[in-house]
């Protein structure tokens, strides 16, 4: 009696032990403006809509492409929030800091301002090829004046990762966007002053 006793005891332990569920860290990333721009103010005030986002990447997951039409995403590795919404707060910010503009105003603010920027995200994802990763990010932006389409920026831009890892894609992700933001200040500055 007192085996099978010690024996259940022994199998009850076991069994117990491999029900633990296994547990990971969720690391979550974003993007962030850190440009040092800084411009003459323009006495011009500008709406900044909420970004439109490709369907495929309006999600937290961080989305990496091995293959062409095929998208997988990272199980321990996520966006802080909707890319399409980081990336409207960073527009917000990047206008705020380098005082481009006099006033900004965010959607949904239905102030009359002299200029609206829409932005259409195509792209944000990590691709991999033959043991290289690449930051990609595409987008495009359109610029209103009196409700009018003046001007359209796009940009697609890719940058070699330092490694396969994840954070090596986000690094090189704000790589990007600083630059885009920075030559998109300097574009619209250029056409606005004059």
């Amino acid at each position: 009696m007192k085996h099978i006793f010690l024996f259940l005891l022994i199998i009850f332990t076991f069994n117990a032990c491999s029900l633990k569920q296994t547990t990971y860290t969720l690391d979550k990333y974003t993007i962030k403006y850190s440009n040092t721009d800084k411009f003459n103010s323009l006495d011009k005030s500008i709406i900044i809509n909420k970004p439109t986002i490709n369907p495929i990447y309006n999600t937290t997951d961080m989305l990496y492409s091995q293959k062409e039409y095929k998208v997988k995403s990272y199980s321990k590795n996520k966006w802080s929030e909707l890319p399409s919404l980081i990336i409207h707060q960073e527009l917000m910010n990047s206008f705020d800091k380098n005082r481009l503009f006099n006033t900004v105003y965010i959607y949904p603010n239905k102030s009359n301002a002299d200029y609206i920027i829409n932005t259409h995200i195509y792209n944000i994802e990590n691709k991999i090829a033959e043991n290289k990763s690449f930051a990609q990010l595409s987008i495009k932006f359109e610029i209103y004046k009196d409700k009018k389409l003046i001007d359209t920026y796009f940009y697609n831009e890719s940058l070699e990762n330092k490694s396969l890892k994840p954070y090596d894609f986000v690094k090189n992700e704000n790589i990007l966007f600083n630059k885009i933001v920075h030559n998109l200040s300097n574009r619209l500055y250029s056409k606005i002053k004059n």
